[in-house]
């Protein structure tokens, strides 16, 4: 993918978008799953379905987001060809919000973010971080509610701006996880 926006595909710079939670996203983030077992380049154990999409009630962009922990990313050649075959496509790293933790698939549906899988480093902590945090909302009814506001309103202040809506979000996560819960 060229570095320049105006030549990344619409995907890539789709506006911003939260919707009101959907029951049909833990089913879709299941078949998902389903598919990427069938490569079994995984063990299926250690994939989880995270993000606001797997908060029951809570409003979110609607894409899927899975992720799967890797001690390094030498498979990571090896895992895109497999996984192009099922339409999920590597976003280079240096477009991936710069974090080199993480390599993150893109599956596009109808010309659409669908869903991501993250592959984390197990070094990182951000595999454990972000289950402990959707666990935190799962059982917090009134973090759900907060979220969901605060996410709305940062959709429409930012909504031609992911990055910033994501940056924007990081002060209510890290409140969330610091808290003895």
């Amino acid at each position: 993918m060229n570095t320049d926006p105006k030549d990344w595909p619409s995907w890539a710079t789709e506006p911003v978008k939260v919707e009101y939670y959907n029951a049909d996203w833990p089913m879709k983030a299941a078949n998902l799953l389903s598919e990427l077992a069938e490569l079994q380049l995984f063990d299926s154990k250690y994939f989880e379905h995270i993000g606001s999409t797997a908060v029951p009630k809570l409003s979110a962009k609607p894409i899927i987001d899975l992720m799967y922990p890797v001690e390094n990313f030498l498979a990571v050649e090896r895992i895109a060809s497999a996984l192009n075959q099922k339409e999920w496509y590597l976003i280079p790293p240096e477009l991936d919000d710069k974090r080199d933790h993480r390599r993150t698939f893109v599956k596009v549906v109808n010309d659409r973010r669908y869903a991501h899988l993250h592959l984390i480093l197990t070094e990182s902590g951000d595999y454990e971080l972000k289950k402990r945090f959707r666990d935190i909302l799962r059982s917090h009814p009134i973090l759900v509610k907060e979220y969901s506001e605060l996410k709305i309103l940062l959709a429409e202040k930012y909504k031609n701006d992911r990055e910033s809506y994501t940056k924007a979000k990081s002060n209510f996560i890290t409140s969330v996880l610091m808290r003895n819960i």
